[in-house]
């Protein structure tokens, strides 16, 4: 994959938990992507995307002013971003939810960061599709406490 694109693929990062944005965006940027944006709320996110015109969008399911689907459903309404949710919301009725809204990919916290970073370069729908990454590798598990309410 070349660093040109990785360095100009804008990126809007939705999470409302400061330390697990934090983690994300540095292993976004450890990747090489350079262009992330980030909200911690629906309405955050909304303002967020009218300005940079993210070319993918990752979602939590929980957000304090409204949840991650609802979220996807206002998003695609004027542009059609691929959409990666990564969640703590990983019962198959979420998943298939998410995905029967039109997301790109659903994944589950814990995740693996390159299993992040190749889910944001590699997904169908992505310009970055069929090619590799090979940046730093990172073997944790990127833990968290979140637990999974009802947030539809």
């Amino acid at each position: 994959m070349n660093d040109e694109y990785l360095l100009n693929k804008r990126i809007l990062l939705v999470d409302d938990e400061s330390e697990l944005l934090n983690m994300v965006l540095s292993i976004l940027i450890e990747y090489g992507f350079q262009n992330v944006r980030t909200a911690k709320s629906v309405k955050e996110a909304i303002e967020e995307a009218e300005k940079s015109h993210p070319e993918l969008v990752i979602l939590d399911v929980m957000l304090p002013d409204g949840n991650g689907f609802d979220l996807m459903e206002q998003l695609k309404k004027s542009d059609d971003y691929p959409i990666l949710f990564l969640t703590a919301c990983g019962e198959d009725d979420d998943k298939f939810k998410g995905f029967g809204l039109g997301a790109d990919d659903y994944m589950i916290k814990p995740f693996l960061p390159k299993e992040l970073s190749g889910s944001c370069g590699l997904s169908p729908g992505f310009s970055g599709r069929g090619a590799e990454l090979s940046r730093p590798s990172a073997h944790s598990q990127v833990r968290t406490s979140s637990l999974c309410s009802a947030a539809a």
